[in-house]
């Protein structure tokens, strides 16, 4: 089955009014399931989910939070295949997300994390050789210029310009949750995000080789958290388990269950 075609037809799917009137938590379902299962769709299936992200006319329909919250999980999980991710990081921070609800808006900050993550860890891979990091102090004023060249940082997305923009970025519109919400799954991942990006901002305090050495410690410990990856349940799990004496036999497992229902989601 060629399944970059059906992650385009999910998507299809996913912006038409019907089909995710009726079939929108199946849908979202479906495209963590093809992510979980299927390997090679995952470059495939992020560029799809980026798609829905930055379109801000879909934050409005509530009909369409499954999708978004599986499309921001995808582009979190899968973050080494996004090829645009400060295109990304403005989608998953834009204004509009003010009016998913909380559950959702926490995937999006989780996504978000992990992108950046993602980011400097590539970064900071390529700097190996020069040992060459990140000064926070010396590249903020590129990185808060006029609109157009926020627009236009860099051609590498990898490169510091665009770390640091992404930076200011979370730091500006994060930062206000803690005043503005009042969801404590929200407010905890978002904290956790800040901290992340403070702890980076930090390394400019060592001299060049200690901050290489700490900024890559920090990240790579941040991306071992990230990197476990979830595995689909398989529909033979029931057979497999051992209901020794003394255990009680739980409710069947659902053959498609994946993720559970869309409030799951926000969980991963």
């Amino acid at each position: 089955m060629d399944m970059d075609w059906y992650v385009s037809l999910l998507v299809d799917m996913a912006r038409s009014v019907h089909c995710a009137r009726g079939w929108g938590d199946e849908i979202a379902r479906q495209l963590v399931d093809v992510g979980l299962r299927v390997r090679d769709a995952r470059p495939e299936l992020v560029r799809a989910a980026k798609t829905l992200l930055i379109d801000s006319a879909l934050l409005g329909n509530h009909l369409l939070c499954p999708l978004l919250s599986a499309a921001a999980w995808v582009s979190g999980e899968y973050a080494e295949f996004i090829n645009d991710p400060l295109e990304l990081v403005e989608a998953l921070l834009q204004p509009r997300t003010s009016l998913l609800p909380m559950s959702v808006r926490a995937v999006y900050i989780q996504a978000t994390h992990k992108v950046i993550t993602s980011c400097c860890s590539i970064y900071l891979e390529r700097s190996a050789d020069s040992n060459k990091v990140l000064d926070v102090g010396r590249g903020s004023e590129a990185a808060t210029g006029s609109g157009e060249e926020q627009q236009i940082v860099d051609k590498d997305f990898f490169s510091e310009k665009s770390i640091l923009h992404m930076i200011k970025l979370i730091e500006a519109k994060v930062g206000p949750l803690f005043v503005e919400c009042n969801e404590v799954e929200v407010l905890e991942r978002a904290r956790k995000l800040i901290g992340f990006v403070h702890l980076i901002k930090e390394t400019q305090e060592f001299s060049d080789n200690e901050k290489f050495t700490t900024a890559k410690e920090l990240v790579k410990n941040m991306q071992t958290v990230f990197s476990k990856e979830l595995s689909p349940v398989s529909v033979n799990a029931r057979s497999h388990s051992d209901f020794r004496s003394g255990h009680r036999q739980r409710k069947e497992i659902e053959p498609y269950l994946i993720l559970g229902t869309h409030n799951d989601l926000s969980l991963s």
